[in-house]
């Protein structure tokens, strides 16, 4: 009877320890579950704590907090922006402007909002900085430029050619070496029949960017539209040498030459042009058009019905040369 009295309350206190036990292990992971979550920092107070090592100049612990930010939120243009701040004031130009980038484009309209009469700059750059050499005012300048450009491109693309000459001149101001900017401008002034100042700003994008071989290709079309002839053929012999590929600078190369009267040298270009794309029914419509003015009606008839198999109508040309 005794012993029975001794292992029922042995039971039981094996049973009170086990719950014990149970108990000890949830408070435990009660508190390690909401101890961690506690100290598990937002990306906002991240950003917090950059800027204050911002202010006491603590700039490498300012640019980890900066990015912890980033990687919780990757969409968090103030945190970017704030960091590009951050890499021009460790004179990292290029990392500067890649985030003052990333930051408009999260919010392509975040510079107007927070840039006002020097608002930005007199908030995130002390004075005695501001100046014309500054890695930051540069990359801030940078960024607002592009932010100009930006709007330009979506005022082009609205149709809005008027209001993208505006965004692109004001990016052209702040940044007068923005080779794009003045690409851009010259293209938005072509739209606008302006040639002659499509030109000048081709040639402005080319001097910055002496590769640029879109803007040699465009120069090239505008000067054939204010019929400088020679100054196309030019222009569009440089877009060869630059790439040779560009079926369409042989061909328009060539249309220049027809305009001059260089056919033999014009038959030339299509001939190329018709190597590099042999589905171009307009290259072949011009040869077969220029071999009629040389007389070689057998062969340019050749060519304008090859031109029509592939989709440019010259059957009115095969109905007059080609009986």
């Amino acid at each position: 009877m005794a012993n029975t009295k001794i292992k029922a309350k042995l039971q039981y206190h094996f049973t009170i320890n086990l719950k014990d036990n149970k108990m000890q292990k949830m408070i435990i992971l009660f508190f390690l579950f909401f101890g961690i979550s506690s100290h598990c920092q937002t990306a906002e107070e991240f950003f917090s704590s950059a800027n204050k090592k911002s202010k006491s100049n603590d700039h490498n612990g300012a640019l980890a907090d900066y990015t912890k930010a980033i990687e919780l939120n990757p969409n968090y243009s103030d945190a970017y922006f704030q960091r590009g701040f951050t890499k021009g004031e460790l004179n990292d130009k290029s990392g500067a402007l890649a985030d003052y980038n990333k930051a408009i484009e999260i919010d392509p309209d975040y510079v107007d909002k927070h840039y006002d009469g020097g608002v930005v700059r007199k908030k995130f750059l002390n004075r005695n900085q501001a100046m014309a050499n500054n890695v930051n005012t540069i990359a801030f300048d940078a960024a607002k430029a592009v932010s100009f450009f930006n709007s330009g491109n979506m005022k082009s693309k609205l149709l809005d050619h008027k209001g993208a000459l505006a965004d692109y001149s004001k990016a052209i101001e702040i940044d007068p070496y923005y080779s794009d900017a003045y690409f851009q401008r010259g293209f938005t002034k072509g739209e606008l029949h302006d040639y002659d100042g499509a030109s000048a700003d081709y040639t402005k994008s080319i001097e910055i960017n002496p590769g640029y071989v879109d803007a040699y290709y465009k120069r090239a079309n505008a000067k054939n539209s204010i019929h400088d002839y020679a100054g196309a053929i030019a222009d569009f012999t440089r877009v060869i040498e630059i790439d040779p590929t560009i079926a369409d600078a042989y061909l328009n190369k060539g249309i220049a030459r027809g305009e001059l009267k260089d056919y033999v040298g014009a038959i030339a270009d299509f001939t190329k042009a018709i190597s590099i794309d042999p589905t171009d029914s307009y290259a072949y419509y011009n040869r077969g058009n220029t071999k009629i003015k040389l007389g070689q009606n057998d062969s340019g008839c050749i060519d304008l019905n090859k031109a029509s198999e592939l989709g440019y109508s010259a059957f009115d040309k095969v109905k007059i040369k080609c009986k």
